[in-house]
């Protein structure tokens, strides 16, 4: 793979300060509270000025595995498309990120990043085998309000339009361009009817498929591969952060939502 070097750094996605969206389709689970402070997870609990929490995804629709290093520190290994690493801790201020195919020196991403104590961060591969790219996205995984997930939109389909996602009458998202990461949104515990459709159009992307999220987990819905090629356009849906039996906060394993 020829070295590229892109690094696009998203600012940190807001809350869309809007009342939550009640579930439209199905029976809704019975919403749950979060144990202890709802706007704090474990890991803010005890802040320490010089650690960040930082994880890989593979947005990149190749065969090539990718390994992931900050200063020379190896973070993630092996990582392949549609792969959503764990948050790893890691030594905030500048680091020099460092993006290499598997068993290969050479990298195909290498640039300085900043990162910010006591923030959780995402970097997401995307692009082409001949353009690769990355984007490094400040996550919120603070909890969300009893009753109700919290979730954003990232576009890492490159060569597809920007999106619109709607369920049943009501936009979730409008207009998300390939990079963009969209405002998180506050949805009640339920199931949702979606369509992914072309921004500003009834065109569907995607076949109308349900939408389940859970009380007192945040997450990010993934628009990965092609929309006229291999792999097929998808979306792939990661549980970032999760409310525990125990009332703390923590990280949770990626779940797939395709067609």
């Amino acid at each position: 793979m020829p070295r590229i070097r892109r690094l696009v750094v998203i600012l940190p996605p807001l809350v869309l300060a809007l009342s939550a969206v009640s579930a439209m389709r199905g029976v809704a689970p019975s919403a749950t509270s979060a144990a202890g402070d709802p706007t704090r997870c474990s890991r803010c609990a005890a802040p320490r000025d010089d650690i960040a929490n930082i994880r890989l995804v593979g947005g990149l629709p190749t065969d090539t595995w990718l390994d992931m290093a900050l200063d020379d520190e190896p973070i993630f290994k092996d990582l392949e498309y549609k792969d959503v690493g764990d948050y790893a801790a890691t030594g905030a201020g500048i680091r020099v990120l460092r993006i290499t195919p598997k068993d290969s020196s050479d990298p195909v991403i290498e640039g300085e990043i900043a990162l910010e104590a006591n923030t959780d961060y995402t970097v997401a591969m995307a692009g082409t085998e001949d353009a690769v790219e990355a984007f490094l996205v400040a996550d919120d995984n603070t909890a969300p309000e009893p009753g109700e997930a919290r979730i954003k939109l990232l576009h890492l389909a490159q060569g597809a339009p920007s999106l619109d996602v709607v369920a049943g009458d009501v936009a979730l998202w409008e207009n998300v361009a390939y990079g963009e990461a969209s405002a998180y949104i506050r949805l009640d515990a339920g199931t949702y009817a979606v369509d992914v459709r072309e921004a500003g159009t009834n065109n569907p992307l995607l076949p109308a498929d349900d939408l389940t999220v859970e009380a007192g987990t945040v997450y990010t819905l993934l628009a990965l591969g092609r929309v006229d090629g291999e792999p097929p356009f998808m979306l792939l849906l990661s549980a970032d952060a999760a409310d525990l039996p125990t009332g703390n906060f923590g990280v949770a394993l990626p779940a797939l939502y395709a067609r």
